[in-house]
């Protein structure tokens, strides 16, 4: 292909067509982007809500071993 028949390619009407498919491309991934983003949002509030649930469950455990202990070992004086 040589300088001649690219400068025939390129017009206005094919360059037009080309930034307008450009520009409904960068559409189509502004989408997929927002979507993903979206998608990850969610996954890190589950995430979030069961990390909260477990510290809360640990504490309760603790607790009650704390309770048991006492009453195999009696309770300790400080």
């Amino acid at each position: 292909m040589n300088f001649k028949s690219v400068l025939k390619v390129l017009t206005f009407e094919n360059l037009d067509k080309s930034l307008k498919s450009f520009d409904k491309g960068m559409g189509y991934f502004n989408k997929a982007m927002q979507d993903f983003r979206n998608s990850m949002d969610k996954i890190t509030k589950e995430l979030g809500s069961n990390i909260e649930t477990s510290k809360k469950n640990q504490m309760q455990r603790e607790s009650i071993n704390k309770a048991n202990l006492e009453k195999i070992l009696g309770k300790k004086d400080d």
